[in-house]
């Protein structure tokens, strides 16, 4: 990771550390004390669109008739402004806008320039088939962070996980594009590999290949997940017989590479191969620290909430967040994970779960 990078994106918004700090005692005395919140989450997700120029085999989401049933349309930008208002007057530091693919909303610059203008640091996190084209609007709007799912070294893996040709070639191009564009204020990028049985072989490759291209690098286990409709293909998961050579590989990535070799990283093939013994290891800070909210402004705990049914607590265009977000149903959640509740999911916040437990010291 380039932590000078890293650094600089974050000193670039000293103006947010007010709220960071505010937010964060708030979701900490919350998470120990049970105390109803007056602030939001610290950080939150918010799946801006609801469609898909990839068709990822593993992915439901593109697949007609697969959307969740509560999500109807796109708001239009007025409803957008408005929900970025309320979740930006609830306290929230870190703004994360995900999909279906973001670059497909047609409003995205207004509403990462509104997030920003709000106080929030921003973050998008895309399949980067659109990145060239909509590089030098992202940074004019005041983009902070950039996450790409790159599920490859070369064009054949990429192209043929995500199910479209040329992507590779314009994931390479997009970056070049944002690094021209935000030379006078740096955008970190970082490049997320999602492992399955048709690419974990390659992760050496793949580090080698981005680690001067991108500031960070990142792997996540792919999984079985209904609440993100993710089914993956027989011949993407991995079996008990994987195990050694799954192994074998990962570790010497991580030997190679000393940055990557982190408590999160280390977790990974314990997730795949063996998920029970990871249940009660972790907190998760859904309710607390994190939260998000689908296309049309619905809240949800956590996208990936499996421990309990995942249902929308309300809409952020009719209702404030930091109401929503002290009801009754929160609550709930908040006693079930204090009582030893725990999920099967492996979050894409899972890299901040484990040292937000170190920060805090929490062991619920």
């Amino acid at each position: 990771m380039n932590k000078n990078k890293l650094r600089y994106a974050l000193s670039r918004n000293i103006k947010s550390i007010p709220r960071l700090l505010l937010t964060f005692t708030d979701n900490y005395l919350v998470a120990m004390t049970q105390k109803t919140p007056r602030r939001g989450p610290l950080f939150f997700v918010w799946d801006i669109a609801a469609s898909c120029n990839l068709r990822c085999p593993f992915c439901g989401f593109w697949k007609a008739g697969q959307v969740p049933a509560q999500i109807k349309k796109e708001p239009d930008l007025r409803q957008k402004i408005k929900i970025i208002k309320n979740i930006a007057e609830s306290g929230v530091w870190f703004l994360s806008l995900c999909g279906g693919e973001p670059l497909l909303c047609k409003d995205l610059d207004d509403v990462i320039r509104e997030a920003k203008s709000s106080g929030m640091i921003v973050n998008v996190s895309t399949n980067g088939f659109l990145l060239e084209e909509k590089a030098e609007s992202m940074i004019r709007g005041g983009v902070d962070f950039i996450t790409i799912s790159i599920d490859g070294p070369d064009a054949e893996t990429v192209d043929k996980i995500r199910g479209r040709d040329g992507l590779f070639d314009k994931i390479e191009n997009g970056i070049k594009a944002i690094r021209n564009f935000s030379t006078r204020s740096p955008v970190f990028i970082e490049a997320r590999y999602l492992i399955n049985k048709q690419n974990y072989l390659f992760v050496e490759d793949f580090a080698g290949h981005f680690r001067e291209k991108v500031d960070a690098i990142s792997f996540k286990p792919i999984y079985k997940n209904t609440e993100l409709s993710y089914d993956v293909p027989e011949y993407m998961r991995f079996s008990a017989e994987d195990e050694p050579a799954f192994r074998k590989c990962f570790e010497g990535l991580l030997r190679k590479y000393k940055i990557l070799n982190t408590v999160y990283h280390r977790n990974i093939p314990s997730f795949i191969f063996h998920p029970e013994k990871l249940k009660d290891k972790f907190l998760c800070f859904a309710g607390t620290f994190f939260g998000g909210a689908d296309v049309s402004g619905n809240l949800l705990p956590c996208h990936e909430l499996t421990m309990s049914p995942n249902v929308p607590i309300g809409n952020l265009n009719d209702t404030n967040l930091i109401d929503l977000w002290h009801s009754a149903e929160m609550q709930d959640l908040r006693c079930a994970f204090r009582s030893g509740a725990r999920c099967d999911c492996w979050m894409d916040r899972f890299s901040l779960n484990i040292p937000l437990q170190k920060i805090t010291g929490l062991k619920i």
